[in-house]
């Protein structure tokens, strides 16, 4: 998808931007009410690619450039599984489970890493950060690794020894924080922005929210 087939809007104060021109939160609402959704023009040349079998099937309704989509995992087009025991237990007709621990890093986070991870290519970065204490950051530093970028993670001191032996094991640098979540993000934000690295901070990025309105969605 090309850059002018998507705006982004102030999911606060309703004011639009152009794709180029704010790259993560409202700069008239701030980091914590600013957040932008992706409004996309989808028109008629969108079109799902059943050539593809994974997540890039999508491509034409995804905000990102086709040359830097990152292909070097399969995320996506995980199975649905029918459970028969299940639906007799809880007494309905047909029970289905989706499968997201299919993807690279069992995790159906995978979706949203890969655009993470695609729009930091495209957009020239080569390092990029998270604050995150589960399979956020796992996913981050696996699909990261893949595509050979620089992962830097942010955990909380309370954050669980194998989860940080994971993140080491796919070549992250973990930094860990005397503090909660909240105080790993803040910090995330401040040291990551200052080096210039890309984000991938869930609730600040662009990318994983979009809404339908006026014949976008």
């Amino acid at each position: 998808m090309k850059k002018s087939d998507f705006i982004l809007k102030c999911s606060c104060c309703d004011k639009e931007y152009s794709s180029d021109s704010v790259l993560y939160t409202c700069p008239d609402c701030g980091n914590r009410n600013g957040t932008l959704e992706v409004i996309i023009d989808f028109g008629s040349k969108c079109r799902i690619n059943n050539q593809n079998k994974d997540f890039w099937r999508y491509l034409d309704f995804l905000p990102v450039d086709e040359e830097f989509a990152f292909r070097g995992l399969p995320v996506g087009n995980t199975p649905v599984i029918n459970s028969s025991g299940l639906a007799e237990e809880l007494g309905v007709k047909e029970f289905f489970i989706k499968d997201e621990g299919r993807n690279p890093t069992a995790s159906y986070k995978d979706r949203a890493t890969i655009m993470a991870v695609s729009k930091c290519r495209e957009l020239g970065f080569k390092e990029i950060f998270a604050a995150s204490t589960g399979n956020a950051a796992s996913s981050l530093a696996g699909i990261g690794a893949a595509a050979k970028l620089n992962v830097k993670i942010f955990v909380p001191e309370t954050a669980p020894i194998a989860k940080i032996t994971q993140l080491m094991v796919y070549g992250a640098e973990v930094n860990r924080v005397t503090g909660t979540y909240d105080q790993a993000f803040d910090i995330s934000l401040e040291i990551g922005f200052k080096n210039n690295w890309y984000c991938r901070n869930f609730g600040y990025k662009p990318l994983f929210t979009r809404r339908e309105e006026n014949g976008f969605l």
